[in-house]
């Protein structure tokens, strides 16, 4: 189907999280996939093509939501508004609502709310995104530091800490953390191209052209498999 109901996606996170609380439950939906890809791939792939109308938990409302705003689809603001309707006082609602904010500093208000309800490492990933797009870079890596002493450690805490550091010019730290983010997701040119950057600061200059020679080994492969996906 091109569409699957909606409870498809109540049975795939009934089955996820079992009896976990819903705030923990949106944690490991969101978590989960950032380990090793993009934060709401993993639930993108577990429940097929989203269903256009809206019903199911609340939880499974926003989540639903999510992944249509992570897909640029705009019916994803409305899903996550019908689901904080619900559970407005909910961790995980407040640190969806962020989403819904253009604002950086508006999205940050709404994730100060949610670490205040709720003590999650995704909820505090998500305070570090918003901080360095407002150029807060030490609160960011502080914010990363309580993320991985709440859920441990993973690749995405590596991208995001690479990222910050290279915005504060701390080079040998960025291309370190890059190094541990890309051996667990080798396919991601961007970050070969960000720690390219950072060693080409640092003088080290084959090693940055050697991670620009596998940036573009990955980009080629990367469109191969786009162009293979719209036309077969």
């Amino acid at each position: 189907d091109d569409h699957l109901p909606a409870r498809r996606v109540d049975q795939a996170v009934a089955a996820r999280v079992s009896a976990r609380a819903e705030s923990a439950e949106a944690g490991l939906w969101l978590d989960a996939g950032a380990q090793t890809r993009s934060p709401l791939e993993l639930l993108a792939d577990s429940v097929g093509e989203l269903p256009k109308g809206a019903g199911g938990s609340p939880l499974a409302l926003a989540l639903r939501g999510a992944i249509l705003l992570w897909r640029e689809q705009p019916e994803g603001a409305r899903l996550i508004s019908r689901a904080l309707k619900a559970r407005p006082r909910a961790g995980w609602a407040l640190a969806l609502r962020a989403r819904l904010e253009d604002d950086p500093n508006a999205a940050l208000g709404w994730l100060e709310r949610a670490a205040s309800v709720e003590k999650a490492g995704w909820i505090e990933r998500e305070r570090a995104w918003a901080l360095e797009k407002i150029g807060r870079m030490r609160e960011a890596l502080e914010a990363l530091d309580r993320a991985e002493a709440l859920s441990g450690p993973g690749p995405g805490l590596s991208e995001q800490r690479g990222r910050c550091l290279q915005h504060m010019k701390k080079y040998a730290r960025a291309a370190a953390c890059l190094r541990q983010a890309i051996v667990k997701m080798p396919d991601r040119f961007d970050l070969r191209l960000l720690r390219a950057t950072a060693l080409w600061q640092l003088g080290q200059t084959a090693s940055a052209r050697e991670e620009l020679s596998h940036a573009a080994d990955e980009r080629q492969r990367f469109d191969a498999a786009k162009i293979e996906l719209i036309f077969g």
